[in-house]
């Protein structure tokens, strides 16, 4: 139990369910500084016991530990609460992929991809992806021949709130070898994202991995 959840357990001390146990422990403080009777409906047996030696002693322990077990009890969560802890678990199943477009870019020194993953947040959490990608995709060539490419970058930061639907936008940089090959499949080629990690953060989860899809990429004619 670390400081901040011994400071919410210590404010139970304060609480309706405490009053039992400070009302034993001020019963007997009050017994001490009055000698009013506070027990006059109580049998004379009763009364003689509480007042004894032993009855003093059990009277305070019965206080100190009312106290102690409400300080200690576990907390009951909320249904809220609830529902927010049971949706932080595969938070990145969460994250549901509805779409995917590409967009090539073969006129530059580096010729690149951008490629769009749609998504949408079913979590009850905000959710940020910032920071680069991690792994590599794979180019399919038109023969079926797999080939390792650069670690994508991630094109602009993207914030989901619940519910809300997003564009995941990363780029691809392409080897011009890869790309002199475009017309042997048709104007087309595959590029496999299912090994490359994105991060996504929220302020109340842990940060969670997500992972890309395959996408065709179509080049004009």
């Amino acid at each position: 139990m670390n400081i901040s959840q011994f400071g919410v357990r210590l404010k139970r001390l304060f609480g309706a369910q405490a009053i039992p146990g400070w009302l034993l422990l001020g019963w007997k403080i009050l017994g001490e500084l009055s000698t009013a009777v506070f027990t006059a409906r109580l049998s004379a047996r009763i009364w003689t016991f509480f007042t004894s030696p032993l009855g003093n002693l059990v009277t305070i322990l019965l206080g100190f530990a009312w106290l102690f077990a409400v300080v200690m009890r576990p907390r009951s969560e909320s249904w809220t609460e609830k529902l927010a802890n049971d949706d932080s678990i595969d938070m990145n199943k969460k994250l549901i992929l509805c779409g995917t477009s590409t967009v090539p870019y073969m006129d530059g020194v580096e010729p690149y991809v951008d490629v769009t993953f749609r998504i949408v947040n079913a979590s009850v959490f905000p959710v940020m992806a910032s920071g680069s990608p991690e792994g590599n995709a794979i180019y399919i060539g038109h023969s079926g021949v797999r080939h390792p490419l650069r670690t994508p970058e991630l094109a602009e930061a993207l914030i989901l709130n619940h519910a809300e639907v997003g564009n995941l936008k990363v780029r691809q940089f392409m080897p011009l070898a890869f790309t002199d090959n475009i017309a042997a499949g048709g104007g087309k080629i595959r590029i496999d994202f299912s090994l490359v990690k994105i991060t996504f953060r929220s302020p109340l989860t842990r940060p969670f991995i997500w992972f890309g899809d395959e996408v065709e990429v179509t080049f004009p004619g």
